[in-house]
């Protein structure tokens, strides 16, 4: 797309304007880091949809509506959600409607390239309505795959340990101590994953490993790779018997 297509009019458009829109245009057809270009260009779609429909409350999911999102949508249903809400509602985002999404539903990286999308779409398309103009034209997607790309350094993700082993209160007649229960609170960020390395890692600690419930969840995540650290006791004072059982 040229700088003169992109417009067709004869409207004085700075070349500058007309340069940076017809470049997030072409932008938006690529792959990005977490979005296919299929996937940046429905983004693109939902937000002209969103901003040509009968406004709903901000407190209305459009995926609640009967109707309103095709069943077979290229996106998740929590982006459409996402994506009406910036488009409609940008003053309504808080922390808790933030919360309540990420990272459960779509991961912060996915979502900071989904806001970005929107906020340069709603910014080309309400200067071409406000102008009377039609809405620049999409290209067609290219091939590509996301490029999933951190830089070094980056925190990938967070996890608190859940499963806490020992008690809370010292056993005086016990040769060491394990009061985790006194001095750590259960995790509270439950078991997540995250595109890390080539693949998707999940986190686990120590006694977390013991419970089925870490590598189902995991599983569910789409772990390919789980990370583990532990610092087990060799000796369990409680139940000797199941010394032969510490490195599981």
């Amino acid at each position: 797309m040229t700088q003169a297509s992109v417009y067709e009019t004869e409207l004085p458009i700075r070349a500058a304007v007309r340069e940076a829109h017809s470049a997030l245009v072409e932008h938006w057809s690529s792959a990005g880091t977490w979005w296919s270009a299929v996937e940046r260009l429905a983004i693109v779609n939902e937000v002209r949809t969103a901003l040509d429909a009968d406004e709903l409350p901000p407190w209305v999911a459009p995926s609640t509506v009967d109707g309103l999102v095709a069943a077979d949508h290229v996106l998740p249903v929590v982006v459409v959600d996402i994506i009406w809400r910036i488009t409609n509602h940008v003053s309504s985002l808080t922390r808790d409607w933030y919360d309540s999404l990420v990272p459960d539903q779509v991961s912060p990286e996915q979502y900071v390239e989904v806001l970005s999308l929107v906020s340069q779409a709603n910014l080309v398309d309400r200067f071409a309505d406000s102008l009377s103009l039609d809405r620049p034209a999409l290209a067609e997607p290219r091939p590509g795959e996301p490029s999933r790309y951190r830089p070094d350094g980056v925190e990938i993700g967070r996890f608190r340990k859940i499963h806490l082993p020992g008690y809370s209160e010292p056993r005086p007649d016990h040769p060491f101590q394990n009061l985790e229960k006194r001095y750590f609170d259960v995790g509270d960020m439950g078991f997540n994953t995250w595109q890390a390395f080539g693949g998707i890692v999940g986190l686990c600690i120590c006694n977390d490993r013991r419970w089925p419930e870490t590598y189902r969840v995991l599983g569910l995540g789409g772990a390919e790779l789980i990370l583990l650290g532990y610092n087990t006791p060799c000796h369990n004072p409680d139940y000797p018997e199941m010394n032969a059982l510490v490195p599981f």
